[in-house]
């Protein structure tokens, strides 16, 4: 992976990445002194941190010439690398508890997609499912469209958890995970845990169609 950025925010970031397992960092690019096209020169790159909060680069990270690259936040980064590790019940706490501060985050609620993203490869990674998805539910058509998914092999019978997402007696749509190792059979902890990872989504869900609709609003 890369990151874009020379700040604060990328060094409490890189030093947390230095110590999780199975991640590599390539290289730290300061776009004012560096030409962001120079990350083409790194092809196995597969995920760039973007730590700017600046919508044009952004942009340009995204219209990179690099295939399957995600283009994820700083506080993306940290909620997904770096409070994983082996997806331990011990450490659930500390995901959830990180999980809390998407919603205080306001420019968070400007980029839904990739929190909904983050969300579903956080259910994901922490329960060692293999496939999942997450589905918002519209009211005026009261169905549910697929907003973040993981892909599943329709002919796969697997080990599944659905989970409505409910904010007060208000429901927001339904997160799913699955598992297709037949050694790996959910349990009630998982329930559990994701039971309050959905708690924690309808929470941003909510208050990111409250800023959407009023966004001079403050929470």
């Amino acid at each position: 992976m890369a990151i874009v950025g020379l700040n604060r925010e990328t060094a409490v970031l890189l030093a947390s990445l230095l110590d999780a397992d199975g991640i590599q960092v390539i290289k730290v690019l300061n776009p004012d002194l560096e030409d962001i096209s120079r990350l083409t020169q790194y092809p196995h790159i597969d995920i760039i941190i973007d730590t700017t909060h600046n919508a044009s680069i952004s942009a340009r990270l995204r219209k990179l010439p690099l295939k399957k690259v995600d283009v994820i936040s700083g506080l993306g980064a940290r909620i997904l690398f770096c409070s994983i590790r082996k997806g331990q019940p011990g450490e659930k706490d500390g995901i959830l508890q990180s999980l809390e501060e998407i919603h205080e985050a306001l420019y968070l609620t400007k980029n839904k997609a990739e929190i909904l993203k983050v969300i579903l490869n956080t259910a994901i990674k922490t329960s060692r499912a293999d496939c999942g998805s997450l589905m918002l539910l519209d009211p005026s058509k009261r169905t549910l469209t697929i907003e973040a998914s993981f892909g599943l092999e329709e002919s796969v019978i697997v080990s599944s958890i659905c989970c409505p997402l409910m904010f007060g007696d208000e429901p927001v749509g339904v997160i799913n995970i699955s598992s297709k190792n037949p050694d790996r059979i959910f349990a009630s902890k998982d329930v559990e845990f994701l039971e309050e990872l959905a708690r924690l989504t309808a929470k941003v869900i909510k208050n990111s169609r409250d800023y959407e609709s009023n966004p001079h609003s403050t929470y």
